[in-house]
Formats: C-alpha cells, sequence, structure tokens
C-alpha cells in the first residue's frame, strides 16, 4: 500500500518574540574599573539566533590618576557613553530541538569617556589643568543565559570579555599655556559583566 504522510517535528517549547527591549546595569573587572548602564533592542533571525544593538552610558570610572580634591584642586570624571552591536546564538538539543537557555556569540562596541581637573602646587608653585578623552574600541566574545518567565518578562547574565584598544587625548596647561602632549594608545584584556531585565514583545 502506497501512500503520503506529513513529516511530524517537534515545535519548541517557546516560540522565539519578535523583539526583546532590556536595561541594565554592569561592571567592568579587568583593565580599568568602570560602572555602566545597558539599553538593548534585539530580534531573532531564526529560532536560535539572535541579532540586537546597545547602547550605554558610562557613570563612574577609575580616574587614570589621583589627584587630592580640596581648596582649588579637583579631578572629576564627566562620564562617558557606548554603542554596540552584538549575536547570540542559543544552544540547543540535537534532535528535540529544545532551546536552552545559555548562548554565546560575538560583540563590538564604540566608546568615548572624558575626565578633567586642576592642580595648584608642585615644587615652583604653578596652576594646572587638565583634560582627556578616552575613545576605546571593544572585540569580546560574548556568553551568558538568558531567561522568559512567562510571555513577557526576561532576565539575562552576560559574561563577555576580550580585548579593548584605548586611544588617549591629553590637554594640558600649565599657567595657562598649553603644553604639547601626543595621543597614546594601548590595548588590554577587559571582563564586562552585566545583569539586564526587560521584556519580550
Amino acid at each position: 500500500l502506497a501512500c503520503l504522510a506529513q513529516d511530524v517535528q517537534i515545535p519548541l517549547e517557546k516560540r522565539p518574540p519578535g523583539l526583546i527591549l532590556q536595561t541594565g546595569i554592569g561592571m567592568q573587572l579587568r583593565g580599568e574599573s568602570q560602572l555602566f548602564t545597558t539599553l538593548s533592542i534585539e530580534t531573532p533571525l531564526d529560532d536560535f539566533w539572535q541579532v540586537g544593538i546597545q547602547g550605554g552610558h558610562v557613570f563612574a570610572k577609575q580616574m587614570e590618576y589621583g589627584i587630592s580634591s580640596g581648596g582649588d584642586s579637583y579631578d572629576k570624571f564627566l562620564g562617558g557613553f557606548e554603542v554596540g552591536i552584538f549575536g547570540k546564538y542559543f544552544l540547543h538539543r540535537q534532535y528535540s530541538r529544545r532551546k536552552s537557555v545559555l548562548y554565546c556569540g560575538g560583540e563590538i562596541r564604540l566608546g568615548t569617556i572624558r575626565s578633567e581637573g586642576q592642580f595648584y602646587g608642585g615644587f615652583f608653585p604653578a596652576f594646572y589643568t587638565h583634560k582627556i578623552s578616552q575613545r576605546t574600541q571593544k572585540y569580546l566574545f560574548r556568553w551568558g543565559a538568558q531567561w522568559r518567565f512567562g510571555r513577557y518578562a526576561v532576565l539575562e547574565l552576560a559574561l563577555p570579555f576580550g580585548w579593548q584598544q584605548s586611544e588617549f587625548t591629553y590637554r594640558n596647561t600649565v599657567n595657562g599655556v598649553e603644553s604639547p602632549n601626543p595621543s597614546t594608545r594601548h590595548g588590554k584584556f577587559i571582563m564586562l559583566p552585566s545583569l539586564q531585565l526587560g521584556f519580550a514583545f
């Protein structure tokens, strides 16, 4: 007896949403200490790939060099921002195609942070000012876990790590006269764990 039949596939437990919006907080643990906020928007390409964009504000950073506050002296971090793109691939079982909460992927971030300060003193008393601008490029391997609770709630723990390339631009003056300070570049290994909450639509 010859007959035709439809191939039955086991569906995913939860169909991917059309859009995921998340916000959270993170910390740079290696390289230099930073605290930052994040806002990301991502969308699935298929059942297991998701891509997105993100932005963030750097609101605390370890200063490059400390000048004690008091009197007419200060050293102040002015903040900064980062923008980037990322991709996630969610692990799954080969035959059941059951989607895991674990993922891995890549991420690129570009950013700028600034600080300034002034100081009066020295062996020959003088008035010093400085402004520092740091431009960063971060190339990261991103891995973590993303949980969905019910239909809308999302919780994510991400642990990106990789390489940061920085370019520092200095503007220093002594008694109002600007001194030449060429830009410097250097790279370092960094880790940036973050925790985010959001909604799936």
